[in-house]
Parts: C-alpha cells; sequence; structure tokens
C-alpha cells in the first residue's frame, strides 16, 4: 500500500461509492453484484 498515491485512494473512494448506489440498494440488487459471494471480515487490531 506504500504506493498508493492521493489520487489514487481518491478514485477507488469513487468507485466504492458508485458502487454502492447501485448494488446496495437491497439484497436483490447486492446478489446480482460481482461481490454476491464475498464476505469482508473487520476486526479490531491494536
Amino acid at each position: 500500500m506504500s504506493h498508493f498515491t492521493l489520487n489514487q485512494a481518491q478514485e477507488f473512494h469513487g468507485l466504492l461509492d458508485e458502487f454502492g448506489k447501485v448494488y446496495v440498494k437491497n439484497q436483490a440488487t447486492f446478489t446480482a453484484s460481482f461481490l454476491a459471494g464475498y464476505r469482508l471480515i473487520l476486526t479490531n487490531r491494536k
């Protein structure tokens, strides 16, 4: 991640935002998305 520039971060954020507008409206639209088979597991690391 050391080569992740500010411009790349802004572009990535925009892509996530647009994905959310289209596919995270409800379960049916999310199930139709390319991320449907994946899970994001967050942990609390210190």
